[in-house]
């Protein structure tokens, strides 16, 4: 309800309110012409009529969920704060098939649910959540079918995880490598020829209906597709960097992002520190790892770890949602296994509760949906006439519609499009300094078409409005 929308809920929910719309699944407000970040190799073609460059699957029940209540910035978060839950709801059944125990079950949710991670991704606008409750689900059910029978365990995961990637192909693939190593793990002599056969049915399903959808337009699918895919596996070209990118991920989300240096955020690597004294404390000391199923988790939080180093070279932070939740599930195993010094551990619980939650209520207190995204709104809207082209980032298009809204970081280099309005934010602003390197002219065509043909209407410190001049009579006085 405080934080203001971020781009790729824009981006990742758009294709979906057109469908509930307008039955088509394109992105309207993205520019095919121009790749949606500076540096970043994306073909959009004819995105604005077919979306690819993303899995489906959240953007049809996404379209469902929109005709039920409606589209608002707060309805794609709550959709994706219910797939939250569905993911707490996966770990409390995995923990409790697991270890017998519902305390212990119970104990490993709250906190994954308080974990930074989950609270900030949880009900962030895009389908990470989503492929993680599949997965994680899948994993459920196989702990939990396993012993009774190993076909339907084989059949009703993998259909699980089949889900998942048509979510987030990153998520699906975390998923698939995190089950086949507790598959192997725990039942590599019981597997037969006929499990691997029906693990693969539910991936040709949903390889099959991929298709389908593809070859509607299949150049623009090969295009936005394989384009997007483009640098995110540079582990094998530089894995050093690739290792060292991974731990920078983890130590930047949980206190040390450059971008914020104060105390209070610092504080946020106990929480890391913890989650990785009991993770070495489970593999190590001998007291704590007597039982089969304590090493099943630590094989899963280790392979989830592996694997988003792997798979994930651009290293952003909300795929820590894939990992996370295993390494604080083993954090309530370790102290589970030191009850006898249940005060220290109750209290190092709660301090990293504490210090999580609070990080959630600076947040709220701040409020910045109020305070910076709505003035900026109001301002446009005020300011905005029939037929008015706005340009600037998707997320404005919750609050001023997608119908004029041209979201093209180089102001209409390659489109030619002259909008009344120009609303430059963050992202805005920090592609306009990486244009000066990566793409020059666009850099001076930018700083003309602004200083010559705009002048500027409102400024704050995130905000600033530019208004065409000649509209506004103004070109004389410059």
């Amino acid at each position: 309800m405080t934080s203001v929308p971020y781009v790729d809920e824009a981006w990742y929910s758009m294709p979906a309110w057109n469908l509930a719309q307008n039955g088509s699944i394109g992105t309207p407000s993205l520019e095919p012409a121009d790749s949606p970040m500076p540096g970043m190799d994306v073909s959009l073609l004819r995105v604005r009529q077919h979306t690819y460059w993303m899995m489906p699957l959240p953007l049809v029940l996404q379209a469902g969920w929109y005709k039920i209540f409606g589209y608002s910035i707060f309805a794609l978060r709550f959709f994706s704060l219910c797939w939250g839950l569905i993911a707490l709801a996966a770990w409390f059944v995995l923990m409790r098939c697991l270890f017998g125990d519902s305390l212990l079950a119970e104990l490993a949710v709250l906190l994954i649910a308080t974990d930074s991670v989950f609270m900030a991704r949880a009900p962030f606008g895009r389908m990470d959540i989503m492929s993680a409750a599949c997965g994680f689900w899948g994993m459920a059910a196989y702990i939990c079918y396993r012993e009774r029978n190993l076909t339907r365990a084989m059949w009703v995961s993998h259909s699980l995880v089949a889900l998942s990637t048509l979510a987030h192909p990153n998520g699906g693939m975390i998923s698939f490598l995190t089950l086949i190593a507790v598959i192997a793990y725990l039942d590599w002599r019981r597997i037969r020829f006929l499990h691997f056969l029906l693990a693969g049915v539910p991936y040709a399903i949903a390889g099959g209906g991929m298709l389908l959808y593809a070859m509607q337009d299949w150049t623009a699918f090969t295009s936005q597709f394989f384009h997007n895919t483009h640098g995110r596996f540079g582990f094998v070209s530089n894995p050093w960097g690739g290792i060292v990118g991974e731990f920078r991920r983890y130590a930047e989300f949980y206190g040390f992002n450059p971008n914020n240096a104060n105390f209070a955020s610092h504080i946020k690597i106990v929480v890391l520190v913890v989650y990785a004294a009991a993770f070495l404390a489970m593999c190590f000391i001998p007291n704590l790892r007597p039982a089969k199923y304590h090493r099943t988790l630590i094989l899963m939080a280790a392979t989830s770890f592996v694997a988003l180093m792997l798979l994930d070279a651009y290293k952003v932070q909300w795929y820590l949602i894939y990992p996370i939740p295993s390494f604080a599930a083993l954090a309530a195993v370790c102290a589970f296994e030191l009850k006898q010094h249940r005060r220290i551990v109750a209290a190092i619980l709660g301090i990293i509760i504490l210090i999580q939650v609070g990080s959630v209520l600076r947040l709220v207190v701040r409020n910045p949906y109020k305070h910076s995204y709505q003035p900026v709104i109001a301002y446009v809207k005020a300011q905005r006439q029939p037929n008015d082209i706005v340009m600037g980032s998707s997320e404005l298009g919750f609050s001023l519609g997608y119908d004029g809204l041209d979201d093209d970081l180089r102001l209409g280099f390659h489109s030619g499009v002259r909008p009344a309005i120009i609303v430059v934010d963050e992202r805005f602003r920090e592609a306009f300094a990486a244009f000066t390197q990566l793409e020059p002219e666009a850099a001076n065509y930018i700083h003309n078409r602004l200083q010559n043909e705009y002048r500027v209407g409102y400024h704050t410190d995130d905000y600033t409005v530019y208004l065409l001049c000649e509209r506004l009579a103004l070109c004389a006085k410059k």
